[in-house]
């Protein structure tokens, strides 16, 4: 018997790769992070953004709460340095340097676990090649992301759970399996808790979802998923009427608000809105209760029933997602007014228009540096020497 040996594996690949991303974040990027941090108002001057992040962390600590006012972005970023705060404020005094340097803190570590998973999915699905090319064009040229990874903005943040939403969804498509269908949404929804452009993902996660159930041919699945469709439609007809005829103003304002007022005149249209599409909810799953009792044919009917089961349970574990890592964006109903902020981003251009000279400008300026000169030829060097090892033929072996 004759077997392929190799003396450098995929193990020893991916911990020198995590080994030469943790040297260069670490050697590079983690002394940016201490940048005007001495003084916030400095630190304010170049990026608005972080003064008024510090400000929502300070009012949380002050008032030892997480309900914090923030309409532009999901709080999961702000959480994420709120939460132990007010647990180290109760034997230390955090000044508004120290709330500065852990927002830093926050973006830098995503920022590195954005490139280390973009480079296991490149691996994954495209070979080792496209991997490390991948890796090193996303930490040399895209300067944004060298940027957002040194300041206080929930960016990097966002680009780490999308990342990891793609990255089961291509294992969606690659094998249909449903916990692939629960991770990528569950991601998806850490994503929107984020920024709420992560939205953006249900839509290419059902469409995946979608066409891998069209395929298949048979659905390999217990006959109980009949009865629970059957309830699960039942329960949801019932719970949208009922919302919809209970639905006033005055419960959304005690529900939803931090001090019984809601100070919007947009409000009540939404709220009217609102209730027009839980009527209009309930009856297209009357309509559903109505096809699944009159049992479609059998191949029909099962991936209906699938279909229908898994689609409301992902949606669950996105809400979910969504709810545990930013329960206080519900507050107001911050995350509406969200969602219409990335929106006008979004059609507008946002943050993606930029002047192209102005960047070339920008690296002109760095790939001239003699900074980056000797930095860089050190790491090609130590790169290229490794390489030069893993791209020997393996041996053949026979036992």
């Amino acid at each position: 018997m004759v077997k392929l040996q190799n003396n450098y594996n995929w193990d020893v690949e991916a911990m020198l790769f995590t080994v030469l991303l943790i040297g260069y974040f670490v050697a590079y990027l983690l002394p940016m992070l201490f940048t005007a941090c001495d003084n916030v108002q400095m630190a304010s001057v170049f990026y608005p953004d972080e003064g008024r992040y510090v400000q929502v962390i300070r009012g949380g600590l002050e008032a030892q709460t997480l309900r914090i006012h923030f309409v532009s972005y999901g709080h999961f970023f702000f959480n994420l340095v709120l939460i132990p705060l007010l647990f180290l404020q109760q034997f230390f005094i955090i000044t508004d340097v120290h709330i500065l340097l852990a927002l830093r803190v926050i973006s830098w570590i995503f920022g590195l676990g954005s490139v280390g998973l973009t480079f296991m999915i490149a691996r994954r699905f495209f070979g080792r090649w496209t991997a490390w090319l991948s890796a090193c064009l996303m930490m040399f040229i895209p300067l944004t992301l060298l940027e957002y990874s040194t300041i206080a903005h929930p960016d990097t943040l966002q680009l780490f759970f999308i990342l990891a939403s793609l990255y089961f969804t291509c294992m969606l498509a690659e094998e249909f399996n449903t916990k692939y269908l629960l991770w990528a949404s569950g991601m998806a929804g850490l994503a929107f808790s984020a920024k709420y452009a992560g939205i953006l993902l249900l839509p290419l996660i059902a469409f995946v979802f979608g066409l891998q159930l069209y395929r298949a041919e048979s659905l390999e699945e217990p006959p109980k998923i009949e009865k629970r469709v059957s309830q699960m439609l039942g329960f949801f007809i019932v719970t949208f009427l009922f919302s919809g005829i209970l639905l006033q103003q005055s419960v959304v304002t005690f529900l939803f608000s931090t001090d019984g007022h809601i100070e919007s005149d947009w409000i009540g249209d939404t709220i009217e809105l609102v209730r027009i599409g839980l009527f209009l909810i309930t009856l297209l799953f009357v309509i559903l209760y109505y096809l699944n009792w009159r049992k479609l044919s059998n191949s029909k009917q099962n991936k209906f029933q699938f279909g229908f089961y898994y689609s409301t349970i992902s949606l669950m574990v996105f809400g979910l997602a969504f709810v545990v890592s930013s329960p206080n964006s519900l507050l107001e109903l911050q995350f509406i007014q969200g969602l219409l902020y990335e929106g006008h981003n979004t059609r507008t251009g946002g943050f993606f228009t930029a002047n192209s000279w102005q960047i070339a400008e920008q690296w002109f300026d760095i790939l001239t540096s003699k900074y980056l000169l000797g930095f860089g030829l050190f790491v090609l060097g130590l790169a290229a020497s490794f390489w030069n090892l893993w791209s020997r033929k393996p041996k053949m072996v026979k036992t």
